[in-house]
């Protein structure tokens, strides 16, 4: 699904980090973010009835402010899209599809992306006000048949935008979900610990030894489990793409879910405080950018909340 775009993408991306190029937001958008609009939203960036670049809308305290792209159906803007470079943290970097969504009552889809990130808004918590949090969030380069399912429905020849919003409050409760887990795989919280220990220590009381050594189970099991998954994704070589989580999460990440040594956890510490951002420091450490800010949270440095 998808494969010939993922093939480009992976391509273009491969091509700038193996030069330790970092590619521009034009030059992204050119390589990277117009053949998504072209192979999975189906439209023609050269057709201007189907693809506006530099949309302008009439907001009264930002003259001249563009969003990188309108996507239209029907003569009419349905998704806005907006473009980071390759590589750009995307945290934060929505409040432009905000302002413009709040200012055209008509569209209430708007994509954020750097090229191989992807995250989609709308106006769930209240209308014509988009979410602050994605109700879609994928990496195209570690796409799951799901998430290409879901894909498939913001192509404009079959797009039914209230269809999406309809289906989106499930997703965006999965999306949670799956960052709620990552968190937990990679630095189990005391609520997660204490579940699993409750129901398996049988002797005496969970005092906070207890609950050290069953942290450190966890940790293990997580480690086992992911084993197993990956020979049994090994032995059958058909499954479709998606099916070696942790074999795709490594490709980007090489030391995701392993153990934090206290080496790593003081490197950690000193990359924070020199001021990198957190996809300086994923990309540094080798670790899911979840994971850095788990860990941070973990050290104290960022708050919990």
């Amino acid at each position: 699904m998808f494969a010939d775009l993922i093939e480009q993408v992976t391509k273009v991306i491969q091509h700038y980090e193996g030069f330790g190029e970092q590619p521009s937001e034009e030059a992204t958008k050119y390589a990277l973010v117009l053949p998504f609009i072209r192979d999975v939203l189906g439209a023609d960036h050269l057709n201007p009835e189907e693809v506006i670049p530099e949309f302008t809308a009439d907001i009264s305290e930002r003259q001249g402010e563009k969003v990188d792209y309108a996507i239209c159906q029907d003569g009419e803007p349905v998704i806005l899209i907006e473009c980071k470079a390759l590589n750009t943290s995307l945290d934060g970097k929505a409040t432009q599809l905000q302002r413009y969504i709040g200012a055209l009552p008509h569209v209430s889809l708007g994509i954020l992306t750097d090229g191989r990130q992807y995250r989609f808004f709308t106006d769930l918590d209240a209308v014509n006000r988009l979410d602050t949090e994605p109700f879609l969030s994928l990496n195209l380069l570690s796409l799951t048949p799901t998430e290409g399912q879901h894909l498939k429905l913001f192509h404009l020849a079959g797009l039914d935008v209230e269809a999406i919003k309809q289906k989106s409050q499930g997703w965006k409760t999965v999306t949670s979900l799956v960052q709620a887990l990552e968190r937990e795989w990679e630095d189990p919280s005391d609520d997660y610990v204490t579940h699993f220990a409750r129901s398996l220590h049988k002797k005496g009381l969970l005092t906070e030894s207890v609950h050290r050594k069953y942290t450190l189970y966890l940790k293990e099991a997580h480690q086992i489990f992911l084993s197993r998954h990956q020979e049994r994704s090994t032995v059958h070589p058909k499954l479709e793409v998606g099916s070696s989580y942790l074999q795709q999460v490594r490709e980007a990440h090489p030391r995701a879910y392993e153990r934090w040594s206290s080496v790593e956890e003081q490197k950690l510490i000193s990359l924070y405080k020199s001021g990198l951002s957190i996809a300086r420091m994923s990309s540094t450490l080798e670790r899911q950018p979840s994971a850095i800010k788990s860990r941070l949270k973990r050290l104290g440095l960022i708050p919990s909340h």
